[in-house]
């Protein structure tokens, strides 16, 4: 297997070397908004209203969290950035990513023990509150392991749940799964296969309804190096 891998990254290699003097017309624009790309590390962000945005950043929580920061959702609204609620943000607790689907008002996330072991979590979101927060059943949050990265999509009238995972069954590291959702039951989580899921790790899946693709990340196909943006 090693030699193997080795092989491919190999090849990998070779083929992005000459990839990289292609021209494309890719352009990249920095958002300069202090409130979004603090002198931390920024992750996750997505809006909510015309007016409000949630992002997920590893920026201290209060004046006196100087030293053991935990990752948590922050709302900006106009220029004004706030912990959202603490029922949410937990203490002690990493809140690294989210998904928010605004046709149920559910907000899915991912809780953290230190970054070493996460579930996800979903909660109801009505008139500024949060209620109904629930951890996933195990159809999900499989035992000994990270379960972390929800996405909710709608496909075929069928509403379907993706994640990340380095349970047992795998194809590699982290693979990336799916659950079929109806009403508040999770079917057994399904891996997606090797159509997507290589023997290195696949994270971050976001479906794509407007395009009918699935976005993620990857660390094993032909890339620049570390994780690239792929789709299927």
């Amino acid at each position: 297997e090693l030699r193997n891998r080795a092989k491919y990254q190999k090849y990998f290699c070779e083929e992005i070397f000459y990839k990289q003097f292609e021209q494309t017309n890719t352009k990249i624009q920095y958002i300069d908004n202090k409130n979004i790309n603090s002198p931390f590390s920024d992750f996750t962000i997505e809006k909510i209203l015309p007016n409000i945005y949630w992002i997920a950043s590893y920026r201290p929580r209060s004046h006196t969290d100087t030293i053991d920061f935990h990752a948590a959702i922050w709302q900006l609204k106009n220029d004004s950035i706030v912990l959202l609620d603490t029922l949410i943000n937990a203490k002690n607790k990493h809140i690294p990513n989210f998904f928010y689907d605004k046709t149920t008002h559910t907000l899915y996330y991912s809780v953290c023990d230190n970054n070493t072991h996460c579930s996800i979590y979903s909660a109801k979101f009505n008139n500024g509150n949060f209620t109904d927060i629930m951890r996933l059943p195990e159809t999900i949050n499989a035992p000994n392991s990270n379960n972390t990265q929800p996405c909710l999509a709608t496909i075929n009238n069928t509403q379907y749940l993706f994640f990340t995972s380095n349970r047992k069954g795998g194809k590699g590291g982290y693979d990336i799964w799916y659950s079929v959702k109806d009403s508040n039951d999770y079917s057994m989580a399904i891996n997606i296969g090797n159509t997507i899921n290589s023997i290195g790790n696949e994270v971050t899946p976001f479906y794509s309804e407007n395009d009918s693709a699935l976005f993620f990340s990857s660390d094993w196909y032909e890339n620049y190096g570390g994780y690239d943006i792929f789709f299927s």
